[in-house]
C-alpha cells in the first residue's frame, strides 16, 4: 500500500537580486528559460481532515534556487489557493513556470459545475490540467519549431510530416519527457463535496504523469522535498481522526521536523478550509508559540521511568549502571 506523500500561484515579475548578480543571465532569456536555468523549487505541504470538520493545511513559503543551490528567503510564495468554493490545492515543484497557468486551467474546468462538485469531477479536472501543462511544455520546447500548435495536431498530422522513423523517435521522446521529466510537480488537493449533504471530505495528490492517488483512507497527505522527515514525524505517534487542535499541532510538528531536509523554510502557513467554503489563516503569533513548544519538547531529557527501566534491564551486565550520570 502506498503511503501518501507528502496558495496563491506565484509568477514573479522579477527574480531575486542575489541570483541575478551571481549568475548574470543573458537578457534574451525568457521567464521559462530562467526558471529552467535556475531550477526554482518549493518544498513542503501537508493537509489533514479533522473530526470537527475543517481541513487543516500547513506549508512553508520557501523557494529554492538551483539544484543544490542556495535557498531564497522564506517569503517566497504562498503555496495554497482555492480552486473552487469548497476545494483547495497546494503545490510542490522544482519549476514554477506551469503553476500559475495550471491553477487557472483547473478553475476554468471546474467553473461550469461549481455548485455540484464532487471528488470525481475535481480529480478529473486536475488530472486533465496537469497533463495539458506537460503537453503544452513539450509542444513549446520540441514541436513548435515544426509548426505544431498542440499535441492533438501532432498526433493527427505528425506521421505525414515526419514519417514512421521520426514519429517513433518523437514518441520515445514524449515517453521520456513524462518518465524523466525535468519538471517535478506534485499537487495536493483537498475539499468537500458540494452537492447536499455537504461535508464529505476528500484528499488526494496528483503527480507525474498526471494520475491521482486517493488519500481518503489515510485522512492526510504530504508532498514536497521534506516529505520523508514529515511523514516519519507524523507516524511516530497515533494520528487517526484527529480533532482540529490535534491536527494543527501534529501537522506543525511534522513540518518543523521537515525543516531538517534541504531548503525547507522555517516560515509557516497554517490555513483552514471550513465546510461552508470559508478560509481561516492562523496568525503568526500562535504559530511561533507552537514552534517554541516543539523546540522545548525536542530538548526534553529522557523520562526518569525510562532511565530506571534501562538500568534495571542492564543491571549486572554493565558495571556501575546504577551510578549517577550513566
Amino acid at each position: 500500500m502506498n503511503r501518501p506523500h507528502s496558495v496563491r500561484p506565484f509568477e514573479p515579475k522579477h527574480l531575486p537580486l542575489p541570483c541575478r548578480s551571481i549568475l548574470r543571465p543573458k537578457p534574451v532569456l525568457g521567464c521559462r528559460a530562467l526558471y529552467d536555468q535556475w531550477g526554482i523549487g518549493v518544498t513542503i505541504c501537508l493537509a489533514s481532515t479533522t473530526v470537527n470538520g475543517p481541513f487543516v493545511t500547513v506549508s512553508d513559503k520557501r523557494i529554492t534556487w538551483g539544484e543544490g543551490g542556495t535557498p531564497a528567503d522564506d517569503e517566497g510564495t504562498l503555496k495554497n489557493a482555492m480552486i473552487a468554493k469548497h476545494w483547495g490545492m497546494m503545490f510542490s515543484t522544482d519549476n514554477m513556470h506551469p503553476v500559475a497557468k495550471l491553477y487557472e486551467d483547473v478553475r476554468r474546468r471546474l467553473e461550469p459545475q461549481k455548485n455540484t462538485l464532487n471528488q470525481t469531477i475535481v480529480r478529473s479536472a486536475v488530472e486533465a490540467a496537469y497533463r495539458a501543462a506537460f503537453e503544452e511544455r513539450f509542444v513549446g520546447e520540441r514541436l513548435s519549431r515544426y509548426g505544431f500548435r498542440s499535441m492533438e495536431q501532432f498526433r493527427n498530422e505528425g506521421m505525414d510530416v515526419f514519417g514512421p522513423a521520426l514519429m517513433e523517435k518523437f514518441s520515445k521522446e514524449i515517453d521520456n519527457y513524462y518518465l524523466g521529466s525535468t519538471i517535478s510537480l506534485s499537487l495536493l488537493i483537498y475539499g468537500f463535496d458540494s452537492p447536499p449533504p455537504l461535508g464529505w471530505q476528500h484528499i488526494f495528490i496528483v503527480e507525474n504523469p498526471g494520475v491521482a492517488q486517493d488519500c481518503d483512507m489515510f485522512g492526510y497527505a504530504i508532498i514536497g522535498s521534506g516529505h520523508a522527515p514529515a511523514l516519519a514525524a507524523l507516524l511516530s505517534k497515533r494520528f487517526t481522526k484527529p480533532t482540529l487542535t490535534e491536527a494543527i499541532w501534529r501537522l506543525c510538528e511534522a513540518k518543523f521536523s521537515a525543516e531538517a531536509a534541504y531548503a525547507v523554510g522555517k516560515e509557516t502557513h497554517v490555513i483552514l478550509l471550513k465546510e461552508d467554503g470559508g478560509v481561516v489563516m492562523m496568525l503568526p503569533g500562535p504559530i511561533k508559540k507552537l514552534r517554541e513548544l516543539y523546540e522545548k519538547e525536542r530538548r526534553a531529557p529522557i523520562p526518569p521511568e525510562a532511565s530506571e527501566a534501562i538500568k534495571s534491564g542492564l543491571k549486572g551486565l554493565i558495571p556501575n549502571i546504577e551510578s549517577e550520570g550513566i
